[in-house]
């Protein structure tokens, strides 16, 4: 692998590993309150519906509409599966803690760390091939991917640490999540010939999966939680990334 195929693969990782940031953030900040909750869950809402469009209109372009249903349907109906999976499981292993509370917010946290993990790849894949048709369209990819992993990474940590999920857990989570991006470059880079269709699924699935944690998941918790700070979470995210794209 030639320096520049290490240079954009290490670019990569720090674009991943920019989550790592958010989940700092909230650690710093301490255990958040409902304000706090109700921004941060906004924040990565706006966020991940701003990316799910941008990914949305990239699979239009490069595939068939047929290839974006499928993608779209897919991506939903996997996280509605899992988010059933992982409300079982959370609740038999916690019955003991008596809590309600505790389940919905770890609900909301794990499967936002799967759809974040499940639009890595793709992103990652992105990377490389934005390397592919030009160097500078690769490093803005990289910013953009960075910038919006922030929040997401804030809005993630947020819920978990309601769940009483152990702050090392976390780390050790998000941290997987993070390198799901280099992962997912290193594959674009070692695949010889990627079909326009292959990565219009895989824009078109992380866009399912986040669609559905915006919908159900992350805009009605938000709002449960303090409404006002909910739309100006969301917002705040959709401009912030907006402005991110705009450098």
């Amino acid at each position: 692998m030639g320096e520049l195929l290490q240079g954009i693969l290490f670019f990569s990782m720090l674009a991943g590993m920019a989550t790592i940031i958010g989940v700092f953030i909230v650690f710093y900040f301490g255990t958040p309150n409902r304000q706090s909750i109700a921004l941060y869950l906004g924040l990565a809402a706006g966020v991940m519906i701003t990316v799910s469009i941008d990914l949305i209109i990239h699979s239009a372009k490069i595939g068939h509409y047929k290839t974006l249903l499928m993608g779209l349907v897919l991506g939903a109906l996997l996280m509605a599966l899992l988010s059933g999976i992982i409300a079982i499981i959370h609740k038999n292993f916690t019955h003991r803690r008596g809590s309600a509370f505790n389940v919905k917010f770890a609900k909301i946290g794990w499967t936002m760390v799967l759809g974040i993990a499940a639009h890595n790849l793709p992103e990652g894949l992105a990377i490389a091939a934005g390397e592919a048709a030009d160097h500078k369209l690769g490093i803005a990819i990289v910013i953009a991917i960075a910038l919006h992993n922030v929040p997401e990474g804030i809005g993630v940590t947020a819920p978990l640490l309601k769940s009483g999920t152990r702050k090392a857990i976390i780390v050790i989570a998000l941290i997987f999540v993070a390198l799901c991006v280099p992962m997912g470059t290193l594959l674009g880079l070692y695949i010889i010939e990627i079909t326009p269709a292959f990565i219009s699924l895989a824009l078109s699935f992380a866009a399912g999966a986040m669609m559905y944690i915006v919908v159900f998941e992350l805009t009605p918790a938000a709002f449960k939680q303090q409404p006002i700070y909910a739309q100006l979470g969301i917002v705040v995210g959709i401009i912030a990334l907006y402005a991110a794209h705009s450098i």
